[in-house]
């Protein structure tokens, strides 16, 4: 054996065979960044993880993230007509709905949380978003908002995978809070594989990251302005973030801004523009952003002082056009200063 090897070394292809090894082995588990984006739910992902090539490649990491996309858009889709969730909505019947354990357990926590946000988050007001023309009306006959029926406490989650209406006309868009719970399978998903080091996710704004980005470097989170709008308002950073942002700023299809009052019935009619919250899933941080938004500068700041576990950023405008920030819960501890 020991002869074998210095025959080996005494070969003048030795050193440059180990170098080629060499180099291969660096080229296949050294970690480096990979990134891929697309579109999705009506809006676009962007994925970068920092893992070696043995483990993920960009074919691969598309593959697997599309593949979970359209896993979750036939489930929560509101859009697809063969969606699950589309099913549950043309059930028009008071009688009991059978659903999937991933579906049952999404409406159990989301009657969570609309309970802990006394109303302000509600997910069945797409026939109401319609009336307003916020969202494309899909029959002839348009409604007025005061005959639309809303209300997610009118659904109830019952056991043995199963959801019924009290009034057979309610429909549910999870669209304010399934791109946050997609963010989470994703991250849940890429963690998994062997080697990675960092993993950011980005769905329509909604983000989450873990580990760094390679260089020991903390990921960095541009807020939007939501005034000037093509430039950050604040960076923040970090290993581990979990953030969204919501605000009527986003998405104005008209003089009515995209969210509204589950409460009223109506569009919001306060001086918040925006709200970013951080919390420790993004599908509550989505969630959470959402509800803050609809109770206005006065009611979340209420509710977040009773919640100290969630740092938040609040911006109002100001008669004169100008902006105010009032970060809440720690939140300026994550400011990339």
């Amino acid at each position: 054996m020991i002869l074998a090897l210095k025959r080996l070394v005494s070969t003048k292809f030795f050193f440059s065979t180990a170098f080629v090894l060499i180099g291969a082995a660096t080229w296949l588990f050294t970690p480096r960044m990979v990134q891929v984006q697309g579109p999705v739910f009506g809006t676009t992902y962007k994925v970068v993880v920092v893992a070696p090539k043995v483990s993920l490649t960009n074919a691969s990491l598309k593959a697997l993230i599309e593949h979970e996309l359209a896993r979750l858009n036939a489930i929560y889709s509101s859009y697809l007509p063969s969606s699950e969730l589309s099913q549950f909505n043309r059930h028009r019947h008071s009688e009991p709905f059978e659903v999937s354990a991933e579906l049952h357990a999404f409406f159990t926590q989301s009657k969570q949380w609309h309970a802990r946000l006394n109303g302000a988050w509600d997910p069945t007001l797409g026939p109401l978003s319609r009336a307003y023309g916020l969202q494309p009306t899909m029959n002839d006959t348009p409604q007025s908002p005061a005959d639309i029926r809303v209300g997610f406490e009118f659904i109830t989650v019952m056991p043995n995978l199963r959801i019924k209406k009290q009034y057979p006309t309610l429909e549910v868009d999870f669209s304010s809070n399934a791109k946050g719970h997609a963010v989470d399978q994703l991250i849940t998903l890429i963690r998994k594989k062997r080697g990675v080091k960092g993993v950011f996710v980005d769905i329509g704004g909604e983000i989450r990251t873990l580990g760094h980005k390679g260089n020991g470097a903390p990921w960095r989170v541009g807020i939007q302005h939501p005034v000037i709008g093509n430039g950050p308002l604040m960076i923040v950073a970090g290993n581990q973030l979990v953030v969204a942002s919501s605000g009527n700023y986003l998405n104005r299809a008209s003089a009515v801004g995209h969210i509204l009052d589950p409460r009223t019935k109506g569009p919001v009619t306060h001086h918040l523009v925006a709200v970013t919250v951080m919390a420790s899933t993004c599908r509550d941080a989505d969630t959470l952003a959402t509800g803050l938004f609809v109770m206005g500068h006065d009611g979340a700041s209420n509710w977040l002082k009773d919640h100290p576990e969630y740092p938040a950023l609040l911006v109002t405008k100001q008669p004169d056009g100008g902006i105010i920030t009032h970060p809440l819960n720690g939140f300026m501890a994550h400011v990339d200063q």
